[in-house]
């Protein structure tokens, strides 16, 4: 009897046991479906995505299930959506309504939705949202219930735009390099044809005046390329540092005269702010151009703000355009008519303007943000229509001391060089000829050749030559190729680089031996590289 209790008292310690353990076993699995939930609920709520079910409603969606942060996506609260069934459909975007609902109407036909639409969040904002959806069968009521995922494509349609406008100002970029020799040319065979004129013949009063009008006209075109280069990064910059009160004071002297009497002009120019690392004639017309923008927004009138401080980047959120550094922000403010929401993202293209017809070129914004852009800084602008529009500038920021040099002393004298013989060396005839008979008339001797194996030849044949001139892009040798041949066969030349056109980093490994003259040719500029 004993035998038989202790028998029966051991197995039922052993069942004890076993349940025991079968309990442990399903507190941990339910404690790791816990955390599992819990870990996919965190990554749900972190994604920028929501998980839905609905039934089929075409005219007011409401779904019956959401899971994903709700209020985050949407800056509304699903109890707000449950109290207002239309207010999916109302806060789509106008210019994409009516191509969702015909999508809801398919959907009841094909069983599946796909499709990407702009909503208006509660923050006042368009978001880009990816609604996709499937029937997966009825509900308890016999109704057709679709499941889907709602995803936030937003900053990847942001990236995309950025990557399209990128590779749209690379092509104008690339356009505007290509024209830019060519009609550079063109504008220094008729500026230099025109000063041959008035050097060479008696005008009368009403001559004069035409060719003063052609003058213009040629450097007006001049300047269009030069706003060109500057839209396409291409320009020819020379960065040094400027201190923020000589800039305010340069500027200022510029523009008071074209502001008018109803626009009040208010500078905030801290003595104690870095200096701005850039080219300073470049940045005083971004400047001008920015506050004559200003002006012409304010028909009316208003108040016109500059202001100037230290910028750090990341100081008012994450910026992966700006690398790291020191940099001064430039911010100009007008309360004028403000830009549209879906016109903001075009005005720094090329040839753009919200002006009317003949009052403005589209190249002012376009230029400032291309000199921007290469100099190594960002431009930003806020603006809202009629609640006025604010530029800022990002430029990079040095420590050195701003150059102090008078006009007097950027005004060098021409050098007495007449008479030395010049090798000039250009595959525009028109070119050759102009600036050749220019150079005669001041008493030099030259030679023409039409491309740099010529020019080596003759080189080679005639060794009283003093200066190289030489075009960049030719066919066959370019300048550059043109340049260092000739030195070697005669190494005291001196050689000057005439362009209209040349990439940078074609001529920056001889930057610092070889002058670089931009067509249309000044002669005084011309002459003082003659040396």
């Amino acid at each position: 009897m004993r035998a038989r209790v202790e028998e029966k008292s051991l197995a039922e310690q052993q069942l004890r046991d076993a349940n025991y353990r079968a309990e442990l076993a399903r507190l941990q699995i339910e404690r790791e479906l816990e955390v599992t939930r819990e870990r996919e609920a965190a990554i749900l709520q972190s994604l920028p995505i929501l998980l839905y079910t609905e039934a089929a409603q075409v005219t007011s969606r409401q779904p019956d299930f959401v899971s994903g942060d709700f209020a985050a996506m949407t800056g509304f609260s699903f109890d707000d959506v449950e109290r207002d069934p239309g207010l999916w459909e109302q806060r789509l975007h106008p210019e994409d309504r009516q191509r969702v609902m015909a999508a809801l109407e398919k959907r009841s036909q094909t069983g599946r939705l796909s499709i990407e639409y702009r909503w208006l969040g509660a923050d006042g904002s368009y978001k880009h949202f990816l609604d996709q959806a499937v029937l997966v069968g009825e509900t308890a009521d016999g109704v057709p219930q679709y499941a889907g995922t709602l995803t936030d494509v937003s900053e990847q349609r942001v990236l995309e735009s950025r990557l399209v406008h990128a590779q749209k100002m690379d092509a104008i970029g690339q356009l505007t390099g290509g024209i830019a020799h060519d009609f550079n040319n063109l504008l220094s065979a008729v500026l230099g044809g025109l000063h041959l004129l008035e050097r060479r013949l008696e005008l009368g009063e009403r001559d004069r005046n035409l060719v003063d009008q052609m003058r213009h006209a040629a450097e007006q075109g001049a300047e269009l390329i030069r706003r060109m280069m500057a839209f396409a990064r291409k320009q020819d910059l020379s960065p040094t540092s400027v201190s923020p009160t000589s800039l305010c004071e340069a500027v200022s002297g510029l523009v008071e005269h074209t502001l008018g009497g109803t626009v009040q002009f208010d500078w905030n120019c801290p003595g104690q702010c870095r200096n701005i690392f850039a080219d300073k004639s470049q940045l005083e017309l971004a400047l001008v151009n920015l506050i004559i923008n200003a002006r012409d927004a304010m028909p009316d009138g208003g108040q016109i703000q500059v202001a100037m401080q230290d910028y750090e980047p990341g100081s008012d959120g994450p910026d992966p355009e700006l690398v790291a550094g020191s940099y001064v922000l430039i911010q100009v403010e007008d309360q004028g008519q403000g830009i549209p929401d879906e016109l903001i993202g075009r005005v720094t293209e090329p040839f753009f303007t919200t002006k009317e017809a003949g009052k403005g070129t589209g190249l002012g914004l376009s230029m400032v943000a291309g000199f921007i852009q290469q100099s190594g800084g960002r431009m930003r602008i806020d603006s809202k229509s009629g609640r006025g529009t604010r530029i800022e500038l990002i430029l990079p920021a040095t420590e050195e001391l701003a150059e102090r040099r008078s006009r007097d002393a950027v005004r060098e004298a021409m050098p007495p060089s007449a008479g030395k013989a010049i090798l000039l060396v250009d595959d525009d005839e028109s070119v050759r000829t102009v600036l050749g008979e220019q150079l005669r008339e001041l008493g030099f001797t030259v030679d023409e050749a039409a491309d740099g194996k010529s020019a080596i030849e003759r080189l080679k044949s005639n060794g009283s030559y003093d200066v190289l001139l030489t075009d960049f892009a030719m066919p066959g040798m370019n300048g550059m190729d043109t340049i260092r041949s000739a030195m070697r066969e005669r190494p005291e030349l001196r050689a000057v680089l005439i362009t209209g056109y040349a990439n940078e980093g074609s001529v920056a490994d001889a930057r610092d031996k070889v002058p670089i003259v931009r067509k249309p040719i000044r002669l005084e500029e011309l002459l003082r590289e003659i040396g």
